[in-house]
């Protein structure tokens, strides 16, 4: 019955139609690992070198998945098995990385190509080093063209080492060990980068030493922060640090939330760092996913005056979130009498209904703060 529902569709539609992200047909199946569907579309002509919005083939995805190798052998016969993806990732790379020794042998048996470099610069020998697959190593270890000023062996080898040190809080390891790295910006399986980690520690040593070797300030990690973001949320010398990365950094750069690094200034109270941030021209007015900008979380954690004067003055006093609230209905539940007098004072509208039809004043009175209430009253 599936197969006949198959045909139909297949029949009835382009087999290489692609969608929002540039996958195909093939592209799914292979993220579902759909054995049945995959030998389908090959047996239909599908074309198995369309290239998706990241750059990966079917190929690239079917070893994403760990898709069984028989599956990843019918793959490789109608593929381009050296292409790329956005990062420069090849099939291989891909394989060597996740520690899949049967489609390393595989794909270097059909031809392979082991010297094709990352957009990082890494062999596929690296990624086998770093994360230590050594079995893998081992097989691409003499079919890598070395370059005997950057050997990959020692450079992968020595960038493990030194984030086992930076997890352990050892910069001054660290350092000793980067003097003779060329590529400071590879990532952890959180995606952190040496940067990440200095800024989270506290060591702005180490922070001056990334910066002044080119490190990139702007690399998000697995949750979409930057360096910046790590410095405002976890460090306690943050203002310092902070200083050296915003003039490297994206300073309006949100992370998966949508939180820049204002909001998350803000969202700590650091009004040091988030006059610094203004002074470097941070937009107050970027949202996050639920639609809070910086002015919202100051109003409605009852933060310091001085801090919401200073969102006050750089943003639109009645901006709403996704459920039609400003400032003043988050400030009216957080019962800050002088924040809601300083609101009105720079032009909050105290009749904007929200999503449910309340203003400021019901929301007031749902808390029973009588006093709020009053100053709220139209």
């Amino acid at each position: 019955m599936q197969q006949k529902v198959l045909n139909l569709l297949i029949n009835a539609c382009d087999i290489d139609a692609q969608d929002l992200n540039k996958r195909t047909a093939l592209h799914l199946a292979a993220n579902v690992d759909n054995s049945q569907a995959i030998k389908f579309l090959l047996k239909k002509h599908a074309n198995a070198n369309i290239q998706d919005k990241n750059g990966k083939i079917p190929l690239h995805i079917a070893i994403l998945k760990g898709v069984d190798l028989s599956i990843i052998a019918l793959l490789i016969q109608v593929s381009d098995i050296n292409t790329q993806d956005s990062k420069g990732k090849t099939p291989l790379f891909l394989a060597a990385e996740l520690g899949n020794f049967d489609a390393v042998k595989l794909l270097l048996e059909k031809g392979a190509d082991a010297n094709i470099l990352s957009t990082e610069g890494w062999h596929p020998l690296d990624a086998a080093h770093f994360y230590k697959h050594s079995k893998i190593a081992e097989l691409l270890k003499d079919i890598t063209q070395k370059d005997e000023l950057e050997d990959p062996d020692r450079q992968a080898s020595e960038m493990i080492q030194a984030h086992l040190e930076a997890d352990q809080g050892d910069f001054k390891k660290v350092r000793k060990i980067l003097h003779k790295i060329n590529n400071l910006d590879v990532q952890d399986s959180n995606g952190d980068t040496i940067l990440h980690k200095a800024t989270s520690h506290d060591d702005i040593k180490t922070v001056k030493f990334l910066l002044k070797r080119g490190a990139n300030a702007n690399i998000s990690n697995n949750e979409g922060c930057i360096p910046l973001h790590k410095s405002i949320s976890f460090g306690l010398s943050c203002y310092e640090i902070s200083k050296l990365l915003i003039e490297k950094s994206n300073i309006n750069a949100q992370n998966l939330e949508g939180e820049t690094a204002l909001y998350l200034a803000v969202s700590r109270e650091r009004l040091n760092l988030v006059k610094l941030l203004l002074a470097y021209d941070a937009d107050t007015h970027i949202a996050n996913k639920v639609g809070w900008t910086p002015l919202h979380v100051a109003a409605r954690m009852g933060c310091d005056s001085a801090l919401l004067q200073c969102l006050i003055e750089k943003t639109n006093v009645n901006i709403l979130d996704q459920d039609r609230q400003s400032a003043l209905h988050m400030a009216a539940s957080s019962h800050n009498t002088e924040n809601i007098k300083l609101l009105l004072e720079n032009g909050a509208d105290r009749t904007i209904k929200n999503k449910v039809g309340c203003n400021p004043y019901d929301i007031a009175m749902f808390w029973e703060y009588e006093d709020i209430a009053e100053l709220l009253r139209t």
